[in-house]
């Protein structure tokens, strides 16, 4: 702990602070003074009275000084060694330098973390990062008059900020961040007026903020975030004409923002995102003309942006995203020449993207997406060529993707997907050079999918799906290196998986499903190392699965349902444990499963339904007790159900309709408290069902038609309960 404490030197926030304070005494004035209180002082004091006839007045007034200064000094030490004890070290050495032994003249000044002026009293307390666990309750304040720098950021302090803390009245840095400290901030707070910087940031700090901090008038920077702050913002903070950074976010502060702190004319940074802030952002937001950063974004703001937002010709980044707001984007925006971010999403903000956007040639960000825009993409947009992002998800744009977006040679992102876009994706994109996100799922595109994308070297997730595309998958594809999620589901696309994407070694995700394509699926596809989900279902694939897919160690889902594949299933399709999600229905598969199933505890749902499987219900299947839906129906499983099938606690869904299954079932199907749906129908069952399944209070659908089994339900308003044996014969 020492080591990591006292090996460091200075803060993450440093302040430039006065290392020496001048003493300016007048000799014959303070004489008397001085004199008069040596009757207080102990023996040695009054003998120095005694040379007082012999010695000069001003040789006398340094010795007195001296003295004095090192009882100041002595007291300041106790003070700090008194609070030290107090701290909860943990069986480790806590500051080893704070001690009396290892320091000269008992001053600690030469102590880790003080730093004195040149008489001798602390002015600076820097202790961040130290591992300190305790509380302030121990801490003398009023021995400290002359502290200007206090710094316990980074540690472990809890309890509640004192209110003596009003005692350190030459005070003019405050850092108690990331800390535990909770209760309210004291409103004594406000009386350290020389105060320039407070941090009480990542505390668990509760109540309102007080309207004595209004009284701060030197401060320049105010720093309350990530704490659990409520009630309104105090509109006293107006008073600080001198604030340049004001930070309130992550906290639960309410009502509407205060249309006074539009006073602060030097404000630079202004951050109240992720509050409980109501009512419309004040027109007189737009005074605050020094504004580089404006961030308001995930309260519950209404009404419409106002106009006077524009006149922030300085402001860098600007997000207002995840409010109520509606309306247009003003024009008035088109003013705000300096931003490089614009995020207005997740709004109902509506009309058509303004042409004065075009006029942002520095912008980097732009963000709009979960609106309710409409009108065709911009042509405009191609202008911006520092543009980085561009998100317009989840609106109502139509028309054609523009061919000018291929000049965006900065573009990182591009974003447009669930809009109502037509038409084919423009073969320039392939210009995109550093494009590693690229989206446009839920529109109508249609055509094929240009060759040229195969040049998107930097690609890392492509999303097509959801579109009315055609035509073969290129093979030009196999060239993204970096891609991890590909998806062209739910097109109209044919022909064969190309053997190229077998390239793809950083693919985590591949989905091809709903398509119309054909042939088997390649084998190349087995080194696909990293592969998490392969989804292939509803295509025309045959053939047999390739061997060596269980080379795919990390696989959580594979989903092959709904096609031609014949054969005998992989012998292992969980060899990494990971596998959650076996979907092989309606296909033509024969034999056994694979038997590494048996032990996979990582699954949570089967469906093996519409084959030709084979195989013992109570061998061939493992207890996996996080399995909660189980289709195994229609195929020729036989055997009887054990009694392990009740360590299936989390079941909701069992369907084995339409095997071979014999015997009575267990009791301990009681266990399924979770199931809600079960079908034993059409198997070779017999017996009586079990007084247990009374237990089964979430059951809505049962289906037990096609055995021999004897029994006559009662159905109550909320469970099933048996009454006494009879034939049933069911329905579906």
């Amino acid at each position: 702990m020492s080591n990591f404490c006292e090996g460091k030197s200075g803060s993450r926030l440093s302040l430039l602070l006065a290392q020496h304070i001048y003493i300016y005494i007048d000799t014959h004035k303070k004489y008397d003074i001085l004199k008069t209180t040596l009757k207080t002082y102990t023996m040695g004091l009054q003998t120095l009275k005694r040379a007082f006839t012999v010695v000069s007045p001003s040789i006398f007034l340094v010795l007195i000084l001296f003295l004095i200064v090192a009882s100041d000094s002595t007291e300041e030490a106790s003070a700090l060694l008194r609070w030290k004890a107090s701290l909860h070290n943990q069986n480790q050495p806590l500051l080893p330098s704070w001690s009396i032994v290892n320091s000269t003249k008992a001053s600690p000044c030469p102590w880790f973390g003080v730093s004195c002026n040149s008489a001798g009293s602390i002015t600076s307390i820097n202790l961040t990062s130290c591992g300190i666990h305790g509380t302030l309750y121990n801490f003398s304040f009023s021995y400290f008059p002359n502290l200007l720098y206090f710094d316990l950021s980074m540690n472990d302090c809890y309890g509640s900020i004192p209110s003596e803390l009003n005692q350190l009245s030459n005070l003019i840095h405050l850092d108690f961040s990331s800390n535990q400290f909770s209760g309210q901030m004291p409103p004594t707070l406000g009386q350290l007026t020389h105060l320039k910087a407070v941090y009480l940031f990542e505390n668990q700090l509760n109540g309102s903020i007080p309207q004595e901090i209004g009284q701060l008038k030197s401060l320049n920077e105010l720093v309350l975030y990530s704490n659990n702050l409520g009630g309104a913002i105090p509109t006293s903070l107006s008073n600080l004409s001198n604030l340049t950074l004001l930070l309130l976010y992550n906290n639960s502060l309410s009502d509407s923002i205060p249309h006074e702190l539009s006073k602060l004319s030097k404000l630079d940074y202004l951050d109240l995102s992720t509050n409980k802030l109501t009512g419309q952002i004040p027109p007189a937001i737009g005074m605050l003309t020094h504004l580089e950063v404006l961030q308001l974004y995930k309260n519950q703001l209404n009404g419409s942006i106002p106009l006077e937002i524009g006149n922030l010709k300085f402001t860098l980044d600007l997000d207002l995203s995840n409010n109520q707001l509606s309306g247009q984007i003003p024009t008035s925006f088109g003013g705000l020449t300096s931003l490089t971010s614009l995020l207005l999403y997740n709004n109902t903000l509506s009309g058509s993207i303004p042409k004065a956007i075009g006029n942002l040639k520095s912008l980097v960000h732009l963000q709009l997406s979960g609106n309710q825009l409409n009108g065709s993409l911009p042509a405009f947009l191609e202008n911006l060529s520092k543009l980085e992002v561009i998100q317009l998800m989840k609106n109502e744009l139509s028309g054609f993707i523009p061919e000018g977006l291929g000049k965006l040679k900065s573009l990182v992102s591009l974003d447009l997907s669930e809009n109502e876009l037509k038409g084919s994706l423009p073969t320039s994109l392939g210009n995109l050079s550093n494009l590693k996100n690229f989206q446009v799922s839920n529109n109508h595109l249609s055509g094929f999918i240009p060759i040229e994308l195969g040049k998107l070297k930097s690609l890392v997730s492509l999303n097509l799906s959801q579109n009315e595309l055609k035509g073969s998958v290129p093979t030009s594809l196999g060239n993204l290196s970096n891609l991890e999620f590909f998806s062209i589901s739910y097109n109209h696309l044919s022909g064969c998986i190309p053997e190229e994407l077998g390239k793809l070694k950083s693919l985590v995700i591949f989905d091809v499903s709903v398509n119309a394509l054909t042939c088997s699926v390649p084998t190349s596809l087995g080194n696909l190392s990293n592969l998490e989900t392969f989804r292939v279902r509803a295509n025309q694939l045959s053939g047999p699965i390739p061997q060596e897919i269980g080379n795919w160690t990390k696989l959580q889902r594979l989903v092959l349902g709904e096609n031609l594949f014949t054969g005998y299933l992989p012998k292992s399709v969980c060899s990494g444990r990971s596998l959650q999600y076996f979907g092989i229905s309606n296909n033509n598969f024969v034999g056994a499963i694979p038997k590494d199933t048996k032990y996979c505890t990582s699954l949570s749902r089967i469906r093996l339904n519409g084959n030709q499987l084979k195989g013992h219900i109570d061998i061939d299947f493992g207890v996996v007790p996080n399995l909660t839906f189980i289709d195994i129906s229609n195929n020729q499983f036989f055997g009887e159900i054990s009694t392990k099938w009740g360590r299936c606690s989390q079941l909701a869904t069992l369907w084995i309709a339409g095997n071979n299954i014999t015997g009575k079932i267990p009791p301990e199907i009681g266990n399924w408290t979770q199931l809600h749906d079960l079908d034993f129908s059409m198997n070779h069952m017999v017996g009586g069902i079990p007084s247990e399944s009374g237990k089964l209070t979430n059951l809505l659908n049962l289906r037990l038609n096609g055995n021999n089994l004897l029994v006559v339900f009662l159905l109550s308003s909320d469970h099933l309960q048996i009454s006494k044996f009879s034939t049933y014969q069911g329905t579906d």
